[in-house]
């Protein structure tokens, strides 16, 4: 498994993953608040960005 490229995958994920989140919690609002989820939600999103970032990595490996 390539694990610069697993790494790199999961950071990015991660902050595309917030801002999504931000952005649902936000619609329709007229004042923005950023944050984070609650932390059992934010455990199941670092669970999926762990396995993909993972799968993506192992892919990686096997196509070089």
């Amino acid at each position: 498994m390539n694990y610069l490229v697993t790494a790199v995958t999961f950071v990015i994920f991660f902050v595309e993953a917030m801002m999504h989140y931000n952005i649902g919690i936000n619609a329709g609002k007229k004042k923005v608040n950023i944050g984070f989820p609650k932390l059992r939600d934010l455990l199941r999103i670092l669970s999926v960005l762990a396995v993909f970032s993972c799968l993506n990595g192992y892919i990686v490996s096997m196509l070089q």
